[in-house]
């Protein structure tokens, strides 16, 4: 028995670079495909099968919650009430003076601070914001290429850093990179 099929929502269905798409690729409109340079193993260069040699049936996918709010110690209690209820990453949200590299004394920053995001001024504000955060089982509390903020806040990336080599774990020192 053949299912039905629904007709299709257009005519034609383009690539944005205007390369018309066929109905499905099989080997009648597809060129060869060379297993090792165009498909790979998973977890191997190219990656077009995923990152883990396994995928999520050894560690499900990360999910990730973008928070900070106020001061440190507000956003160390929503991280840990996210991560009790089963988020296994974290994002922080600086707020706009952090962003933009100003302390919250400065008069600039006036009415911003802690409005979008978490105000970070110090190693003592990030240690404050991560207290007690599981660093060594949270997926990337946050990475470089995961912060969310201008180039000119790259102290927090550096309070973040000394953190994590404060924690003494071997196996968090690959993130440093």
């Amino acid at each position: 028995m053949v299912a039905k099929r629904k007709s299709e929502r257009r005519e034609h269905f383009r690539t944005s670079s205007g390369i018309e798409l066929p109905v499905d690729f099989n080997p009648s409109n597809s060129e060869p495909v060379e297993y090792d340079r165009d498909l790979g193993d998973p977890g191997e260069f190219p990656y077009t099968r995923g990152i883990r040699h396994n995928m999520y049936r050894g560690r499900l996918w990360t999910m990730r919650q973008y928070a900070g709010y106020a001061t440190a110690e507000e956003s160390n209690a929503r991280y840990k009430y996210l991560l009790a209820q089963g988020t296994t990453g974290l994002s922080v949200a600086f707020d706009l003076p952090t962003q933009i590299g100003l302390d919250s004394d400065n008069p600039l920053a006036a009415g911003e601070v802690g409005k979008v995001g978490v105000a970070i001024d110090s190693l003592e504000d990030m240690l404050r914001l991560l207290d007690g955060i599981p660093l060594d089982e949270v997926e990337r509390i946050h990475r470089a290429r995961h912060l969310h903020f201008s180039a000119r806040a790259v102290p927090a990336l550096d309070y973040r850093h000394l953190c994590v080599l404060r924690t003494g774990s071997p196996e968090l020192e690959h993130d440093l990179d």
